[in-house]
């Protein structure tokens, strides 16, 4: 199964749970561990009053090493999954305010879209208006016309009647 940008690598509601509880045992045995070596120390300062052996000595340095590697990993496991969530919270957020302002942005398209028709056709209207206007006057300046010739005609063929 392969991952994507677009799918998240934590499913929020149960890995971080889950994770919160791991780092939390995690701790708690680092803790034990911790009191282990410590009884460790103390039990072999008890039983030796003079110095310690060497290979007593170096087997506890290297439980304390140990310890110290473990706990060092352990923080930078957390500290990485930690900015892994961030990363993917910021994420998200970017890629849910891009997809609103897209959807927002489609239908401010849309309307624009249609506010441009509207104005296509209220100019075609007008355009049309103004057509009809222009007739009207063609017609009101033609009719005193087409009377003058109706009655220079009649009145020609009246004169020329012999």
């Amino acid at each position: 199964m392969g991952f994507s940008d677009t799918s998240p690598l934590l499913n929020r509601s149960s890995s971080e749970h889950m994770f919160d509880t791991m780092a939390m045992e995690i701790e708690q045995l680092l803790t034990k561990l911790t009191q282990v070596n410590d009884r460790m120390v103390e039990y072999t300062q008890n039983i030796s009053l003079s110095s310690p052996s060497a290979a007593l000595l170096h087997t506890l340095q290297r439980h304390r090493d140990i310890l110290q590697d473990y706990t060092h990993e352990f923080q930078k496991t957390r500290a990485n999954i930690t900015a892994l969530r961030e990363r993917e919270d910021l994420l998200g957020s970017v890629r849910r305010e891009i997809s609103t302002y897209k959807n927002s942005t489609g239908l401010s398209r849309r309307t624009e879209l249609y506010l441009k028709e509207n104005d296509h056709i209220r100019n075609s209207e007008r355009l049309v208006d103004e057509q009809i206007r222009c007739s009207r006057s063609v017609k009101l300046g033609i009719i005193p016309k087409i009377n003058l010739q109706t009655k220079i005609s009649t009145t020609a063929s009246v004169q020329h009647l012999p």
